[in-house]
């Protein structure tokens, strides 16, 4: 199936084009993809540049599992939607470049400008980050994945300029599962994958891993005939409306933190 958007393939070219614009990268992650939300693409061709890794979301995660995945020292966890730990990103940026600001210091840029590139996958929230560093509405921001089509400039404070991206994925995922998890999150449309298969593995991944969930719904989920039943009988729903409806509450943690990596 070709679904790689064309918009995508142009937003990774010109991110190529800016990278070395720019002194630092804020790659930012799905904190309950802690994985899955990683382009290998922009991984790569940013490897020469300071990366701080940025896990967002963090109130929908689970952070108990989340700390298994995070290998780099420059990292934070953060939530943009909620404005939680937003101080700590510019204090964060400018103890990782404290050598350059010497450096540009030394050359007669007394208040030299950081210029920072945010780059990550669709829907993981660069826009809604981008408004919570710079205190105002500077970028769009919607719900759906591929929302930021255009490369933008975003001063943050009297010091850093923040470059924000449209989000990229991958052309080929090596892992079938990988597609699913990233669904499931909300950070490709839901159209792609199919319904019904999605929620049959929401179904066993909550059962392997996260099995108290499931009675958020206060119905037998022993088996997933049984949940479905039960489940359609209690709250009047169609096939397709119970997928969807688990599914969106999976996709807002509402039956608690989780992190679809494990």
């Amino acid at each position: 199936m070709n679904w790689y958007p064309g918009h995508m393939a142009k937003a990774l070219r010109e991110i190529k084009e800016h990278m070395n614009k720019v002194d630092i990268i804020y790659l930012l992650l799905d904190a309950r993809l802690p994985l899955s939300s990683i382009n290998p693409i922009i991984k790569d061709i940013a490897s020469h540049k300071p990366m701080l890794y940025l896990y967002n979301k963090s109130t929908l995660a689970d952070l108990n599992k989340l700390s298994a995945f995070i290998e780099d020292e420059n990292y934070l966890i953060i939530d943009a939607l909620k404005r939680e730990n937003m101080r700590q990103i510019p204090l964060k940026t400018k103890e990782m470049l404290v050598d350059l600001i010497q450096k540009k210091q030394q050359q007669g840029y007394k208040n030299y400008t950081i210029k920072a590139m945010i780059v990550g996958i669709p829907n993981v929230g660069k826009s809604t980050l981008a408004n919570a560093l710079s205190k105002r509405k500077s970028a769009s921001t919607d719900a759906k994945p591929g929302h930021t089509r255009a490369l933008q400039w975003i001063k943050i404070d009297q010091q850093i300029q923040l470059l924000d991206t449209p989000g990229v994925l991958w052309p080929k995922f090596e892992d079938p599962l990988t597609m699913k998890r990233l669904a499931l999150a909300g950070s490709i449309k839901e159209e792609i994958v199919n319904k019904e298969a999605l929620f049959t593995y929401a179904y066993h991944y909550l059962d392997r891993h996260y099995k108290d969930y499931l009675s958020y719904y206060d119905v037998p989920y022993d088996t997933l005939e049984t949940f479905i039943t039960n489940l359609q009988e209690r709250r009047n729903l169609t096939l397709d409306g119970l997928y969807t409806l688990v599914l969106n509450d999976i996709k807002l943690s509402k039956l608690g933190g989780i992190c679809f990596d494990l």
